[in-house]
């Protein structure tokens, strides 16, 4: 059975991806609202991604042999996390790194598709 899940103010789901690593693990990947994860099967939602300021995300993808490392693709760039995307950092070569994350301003290359290699 289907149940309308909106956690805040509108956009579009860009992305809903399984952690194949850790069972139960589902994030939702919004354009405007940012990214949520959920523990439980997707019962709960909890944000990911408040302090990832003007870089609208357009896909995710989980690590398939490690359910903490999670790939974030922005408006600017890729992001990575190790820690299930409780702590966001860049990959440099992807973005033109200036400032704080999210900084207006910055400048990188959109990433609409993210495919990890097992």
């Amino acid at each position: 059975q289907w149940e309308i899940k909106h956690p805040g103010q509108g956009g579009q789901v860009q992305d809903i991806v399984l952690a194949p690593a850790k069972p139960g693990r589902v994030y939702v990947l919004s354009d405007v609202e940012g990214l949520y994860r959920s523990d439980d099967y997707g019962t709960l939602y909890k944000s990911i991604s408040e302090h990832i300021h003007n870089s609208m995300c357009f896909t995710l993808a989980s690590d398939p042999r490690d359910a903490e490392r999670v790939y974030l693709g922005t408006i600017r760039g890729v992001l990575v996390s190790d820690d299930g995307g409780d702590n966001w950092r860049p990959i440099p070569h992807t973005i033109n790194w200036r400032g704080p994350l999210g900084t207006a301003g910055q400048r990188g290359m959109p990433v609409a598709t993210i495919t990890i290699d097992p």
